[in-house]
């Protein structure tokens, strides 16, 4: 934090850039600096309006105004180190530091985003949610607005404080490859894709009843916000982030699966931030480290990458309490230029962007936010930023700049807006806070915005009544624990949406036996043991010889298929995006040897295989699009949607076992035990269909939009 900021009294908006304006700005650049190096040799009493000692003007921020603009926050909390730590910080925060809970006090910030390693147990998550709230209830003894947002007294023994405003704790559980809950504990069943896969048969059967489940797993541990359903309409086969996590490709079916999750869990009292407006499905880059662009007409916004967002909004029983932005360029709804004033925008790493000029993301975008969102689609509820971390933003934009362009564009709420990862970050972030207070208090359009926006979210806590169940004692909360019978029918229901989604692409002429000599490749080794273990479960218990892709040399040459009866592929693509590259979700990042290499050569083993006759089995363990070289190599192609693995300690000794349905329903399919009932939600490209032959089962063919 800089000892000292420069005020400068302007209107904060986008920036359009021309070379009028260019100029212009070089000359006030030119009188700042001028105006600054005076400043110097003047007395303290001359510089009002040019530099005043951070610590000075901070005791003149208009706290009730800091108050709204804190519940406009959104904070993650994901790593904790003591000021000694050396390097970057990668500790996990399962308790609430004394620190931490000092700051959340005294910024009264509005909600807090965990991450898997803030999850580790049941008992431990209630508690550092319990904590979360405690921490916010001494610090709101004169909230304004409080009392006419129906927010009422409660005076628990255990607590001092009878007035406060709820904190929002909030969690990525779309479920599938995004399952932030420990799943040794809480089932994150297969995903949104899987589900898309079972609705010609079932319908919403299956998008409610995870919802269901996943609700009352947060109502459980005191989450009250989920960063789901995605409605992202996944258009495009190499989309690195969205993909499987979209229901499909069809913008129909998005809208029915999406909304029946939307009603189902705020149904439950689970506030859902539905997600990435205006549309991510048709992208290549990720926003975590580049700024992704759509060249869509506005027809073909309207028609799919819209459309989901219009009916759910459209219709009063699936209106999302949320919707989360997208850091994407739609210049078909907004064109403005968009230039930062971070030297990195000079040099941005941005594939897409390089090949024209960056135009305002959505997030950043007033005729995207206000235009669009609020008055075309008459979206009333609470608009929140995706992560303002992201390299989409971060590249262009210092922190303060970032919630300021959000706030001017229509965001009620920010997220991760403000790295805190250490005791000297909480104390920079109040500092923070109070300078980004300063320039908001510059501007009443601002301001206007901002009581907008904390009268909407004072009001949406107590609908959502956030205080009752944060008032309840940690022993009463704990004592929840005890009725654990939600685990069977979690676990059967993940079981039944593997099977019932499980999908063939190719078909198998023959059906594996026993005693036959398997050559498989998965993505690590924990798939290999998957695999492994379900196979001697279901067929029988000889050697499966499985290399992991990631970490085991796969040598090019014949050798490997020596008295092999059949050859079994696991294919995790696209390739490890920045969410695996961070988290790996459970894919096994150590070791790792070039994937590249990898794959010619297990393209190499499975074209001698076809020479020799060997049967070749593809599964599709994530994106189910396959390529021509697929459909021409395999003799029976699979799509399951989903690679997860459990690490569970379910047997009578106390052994690890592993559950998976994926790979439970992957073997019983391959050895005849399962139909494949699963169909397609996305199509095929041309050329892939036309390698593949003429149907032989009774399958059903992809659903086509109406």
């Amino acid at each position: 934090m800089k000892n000292y900021i420069t005020i400068v009294k302007r209107k904060v908006t986008p920036r359009v850039v021309n070379e009028r304006s260019s100029i212009a700005q070089r000359y006030l650049n030119i009188c700042i600096v001028l105006l600054i190096a005076c400043s110097f040799t003047l007395e303290a009493s001359a510089l009002v309006n040019a530099q005043i000692p951070l610590q000075s003007q901070f005791k003149n921020v208009d706290t009730e105004l800091r108050a709204k603009i804190a519940q406009k926050l959104f904070i993650d909390l994901r790593y904790y180190c003591s000021p000694k730590a050396q390097g970057y910080c990668l500790e996990p925060l399962l308790e609430l530091p004394d620190e931490i809970a000092s700051m959340l006090a005294k910024s009264k910030v509005g909600g807090v985003i965990l991450f898997s390693e803030n999850l580790s147990s049941p008992e431990q998550i209630i508690r550092l949610t319990h904590d979360l709230q405690v921490a916010l209830m001494p610090a709101h003894k004169k909230v304004p607005g409080l009392a006419q947002q129906g927010v009422k007294q409660r005076e628990p023994q255990t607590f001092k404080q009878p007035l406060y405003i709820p904190l929002y704790i909030g969690i990525d559980q779309e479920g599938g490859r995004v399952s932030r809950l420990p799943q040794s504990y809480f089932m994150g069943f297969a995903g949104n894709m899987a589900i898309g896969a079972t609705a010609k048969a079932h319908k919403n059967k299956y998008s409610i009843a995870t919802s269901l489940a996943m609700a009352k797993h947060l109502n459980l541990l005191g989450i009250n916000v989920n960063f789901a359903p995605v409605i992202d309409v996944n258009n495009n086969p190499s989309n690195p982030i969205i993909n499987v996590r979209a229901y499909g490709q069809f913008p129909n079916l998005v809208s029915d699966l999406g909304g029946a999750s939307i009603l189902t869990m705020q149904e439950q009292n689970i506030s859902v931030a539905a997600k990435h407006f205006p549309g991510h499905g048709d992208t290549f880059l990720d926003s975590h480290v580049g700024l992704p662009r759509v060249n869509h007409s506005r027809e073909m916004i309207n028609s799919i990458d819209l459309l989901p967002f219009r009916k759910v909004i459209g219709n009063s029983n699936t209106r999302p309490d949320m919707i989360m932005t997208a850091h994407i360029q739609y210049p078909a709804l907004d064109s403005t230029r968009f230039v930062g004033d971070k030297a990195a925008t000079e040099n941005a790493d941005n594939a897409q962007a390089t090949a024209e000029p960056p135009v305002l993301p959505a997030t950043l975008s007033r005729k995207i936010l206000t235009s669009i969102l609020r008055q075309e689609l008459a979206y009333s509820g609470l608009i929140i930023t995706d992560a303002l971390n992201m390299k989409s933003i971060t590249q262009y934009l210092t922190p303060i700049e970032a919630v300021i362009q959000s706030f001017s564009a229509g965001a009620d709420i920010t997220l991760m807006p403000y790295q805190i990862s250490s005791p000297q970050d909480a104390i920079g972030f109040l500092d923070w806070l109070n300078e980004l207070t300063i320039f908001i208090a510059q501007d009443n359009e601002l301001k206007g915005l901002v009581d907008a926006s904390y009268r909407r979210i004072l009001t949406h806590k107590a609908k959502r009544n956030i205080a009752k169940r944060s008032l309840l004692p940690l022993a009463d909360k704990l004592a929840l624990l005890e009725d654990t019978s939600y685990k069977t029918s979690d676990y059967n229901l993940a079981l039944s949406l593997s099977q019932a989604s499980f999908t063939q692409i190719k078909g198998l002429t023959t059906p594996l036996v026993a005693q036959q000599r398997l050559l498989v490749f998965m993505p690590d080794k924990l798939r290999c043991q998957a695999f492994k273990q379900y196979w001697q479960e279901q067929v029988d218990t000889s050697d499966v010889n499985c290399l992991s892709i990631l970490s085991e040399a796969i040598p090019s040459n014949s050798e490997l298929l020596a008295d092999i009866d059949a050859v079994i592929v696991g294919d995790a693509f696209p390739a490890l995006g920045f969410h695996e590259s961070v988290d790996y979700e459970g894919i096994q990042a150590s070791g790792r040897i070039d994937n590249e290499l990898q794959l010619c050569a297990i393209n190499a083993l499975v074209a001698q295989a076809k020479f020799q006759d060997i049967p070749r089995i593809l599964v599709k363990l994530r994106s189910p699009y396959i390529s021509v070289n697929d459909a021409q190599s395999y003799s029976a192609i699979f799509a399951s949607y989903d690679y997860q693995v459990a690490q569970v300690s379910s047997t009578p000794n106390n052994n690890e076992y592993l559950f998976s349905p994926a790979f439970a329903s992957l073997v019983k399919v391959i050895t005849g035990k399962q139909t494949p009932l699963g169909t397609l939600p996305v199509t095929l490209s041309t050329e892939a269909i036309k390698a593949l032959p003429a149907p032989k089962t009774k399958s059903e063919p992809a659903p086509q939009e109406e």
